[in-house]
């Protein structure tokens, strides 16, 4: 897995629980909340999955599409895993100043 993985390829934000939650579309793709909200707020009242050019036109409500569960577990491992990780050079580095 690679950092590309986990961020929305239309505005590149990270995902997270929040505010760019990873939402699943019916193709497999996966874009941030916030990129379908303004898609759906446009014009044209449609989401379109930019890899399989895919339009969605019956979807209302954000809340429609499942959150990428999957994704959203990853992205917190991966938090974890960097805290614990400066976490512990914080601690070698104090003990190494003492």
């Amino acid at each position: 897995m690679e950092i590309n993985d986990l961020v929305c390829p239309l505005c590149e934000q990270i995902y997270n629980e929040n505010k760019n939650i990873p939402r699943l579309l019916l193709c497999g793709h996966t874009y941030c909340q916030i990129c379908l909200q303004k898609m759906l707020d446009s014009d044209h009242k449609l989401i379109l999955c930019q890899e399989e050019n895919i339009e969605y036109n019956n979807i209302k409500s954000i809340d429609d599409l499942p959150k990428n569960i999957l994704l959203i577990k990853l992205i917190s491992i991966a938090h974890n895993r960097r805290k614990s990780e400066t976490t512990s050079h914080v601690i070698k580095t104090n003990e190494a100043l003492s």
